[in-house]
C-alpha cells in the first residue's frame, strides 16, 4: 500500500496577470492594467487540481526563503497538496510567468525560469517509491531519465505533459515517450513533436509504437482527442463565459489524472476533465475557481 496517489514533480509560478486590450505589435506600445498577482505553474497547477477532487497528491519542488516561497507553500496548503518533499532554500527564485489576458479572455504567456534546482534525487526517489503515478513535464531530460528509472523500479506508473518546447526534437520526444506510460499534449506539443495534426490514426499509432496506456491531446477550442488500446474518443468544448484561459490545460490534466487513477471509462473521463476545464476558466487565474468533484459533476448534469 503505497502513502500517495500522485507525486507532482515540479516547481510553482509566480503568474503576474495583466489585462490588455490586444497584443503591442513588434515595436509597439499598449496600456494595460495589471489584474492580478497569483500562484501557478503547470505541474503545480494540476497537483492543485487533483487534491481538491480529492486524491492524496505530493509535490517534488523548490521554493525559496522569500515571499514567494512563501505564497507558494501557502497556496499548495490551500488546497491540501503534501508538502513534505518541498524543500526550501536560501534565494532560491521563484520561475515567473507575465500572462496577458486579452479582452476575450484568450492568453498569451512570457516564461521566465527561475533556479534550476527545482527538485531534490533523493526526495524524489523517496516519493515515487511511495506514490502509484508521477506527473510531470519533463524539461530536463537527464533528471526525467533518473526519475523514469525510479519510477520503473518502485512500479509507478509515469504521466508526462508535453508543449512545445518539451517535445524539441525527434530525438528528444523519442526519449520522452520511450519511458512515460501516459501522454498529455497540447495542440502546438503534437504537431511540433509528430509533425501531424492530432487525428484518431495518428495517436493510435504513436500509442502502440511506444506502449502507451493512454494518448491525450488537447485542441484549445476545439476540444480533445484520446485514445487507450480499447477505446478512441474525441469531445467538443463546454460552451461557458470565458474570463481568462490560464491554466485550462493543467485544470483539464489534473481531472484527467483523477479520471485514470478511478478507473473512469474513456468517454466520461473527457466529459469530467473538460468540464473541469470549463469552470477553470470562468474566473481570474489557473487556480481562481477550482471545483471539487461534486461541483463538477452537477456541472455536467446542468449542461447535458
Amino acid at each position: 500500500m503505497k502513502k500517495y496517489d500522485v507525486a507532482a514533480i515540479g516547481s510553482g509560478n509566480i503568474d503576474i496577470i495583466l489585462g490588455v486590450p490586444s497584443l503591442p505589435d513588434r515595436g509597439g506600445k499598449i496600456v494595460g492594467k495589471l489584474l492580478d498577482q497569483q500562484v501557478g505553474g503547470t505541474v503545480a497547477n494540476s497537483a492543485c487540481v487533483m487534491a481538491r477532487l480529492g486524491l492524496i497528491v505530493t509535490s517534488v519542488s523548490c521554493i525559496g526563503d522569500d515571499i514567494h516561497g512563501q505564497k507558494i507553500m501557502a497556496d499548495f496548503q490551500k488546497f491540501n497538496v503534501n508538502c513534505d518533499f518541498v524543500r526550501t532554500l536560501a534565494g532560491h527564485a521563484a520561475n515567473l510567468a507575465v500572462i496577458f489576458i486579452d479582452d476575450s479572455g484568450e492568453k498569451s504567456l512570457v516564461y521566465a525560469p527561475g533556479d534550476t534546482r527545482e527538485w531534490d534525487e533523493e526526495d524524489a526517489r523517496k516519493a515515487i517509491e511511495q506514490s502509484y503515478y508521477i506527473y510531470t513535464m519533463p524539461s530536463d531530460i537527464d533528471k526525467f531519465q533518473k526519475i523514469a528509472a525510479y519510477a520503473r523500479q518502485a512500479k509507478t506508473k509515469i504521466i508526462v505533459d508535453i508543449e512545445p518546447h518539451i517535445a524539441g526534437t525527434p530525438e528528444r520526444l523519442h526519449a520522452i515517450l520511450s519511458l512515460a506510460d501516459i501522454v498529455i499534449f497540447n495542440r502546438a506539443g503534437f504537431i511540433s513533436g509528430c509533425g501531424d495534426e492530432p487525428q484518431e490514426e495518428h495517436l493510435q499509432r504513436l500509442r502502440q509504437k511506444y506502449q502507451l496506456d493512454a494518448v491525450v491531446v488537447t485542441l484549445d477550442a476545439e476540444g480533445v482527442i484520446a485514445v487507450t488500446e480499447y477505446e478512441s474518443e474525441k469531445r467538443a468544448c463546454f460552451d461557458v463565459p470565458v474570463i481568462d484561459t490560464t491554466g485550462a490545460g493543467d485544470a483539464f490534466n489534473g481531472a484527467f489524472i483523477y479520471s485514470v487513477i478511478n478507473n473512469t471509462p474513456l468517454h466520461s473521463a473527457l466529459e469530467f476533465s473538460s468540464a473541469m476545464a470549463a469552470i477553470s476558466i470562468t474566473a481570474l487565474g489557473a487556480r481562481g475557481n477550482l471545483p471539487d468533484a461534486q461541483e463538477v459533476s452537477k456541472f455536467i448534469q446542468a449542461n447535458k
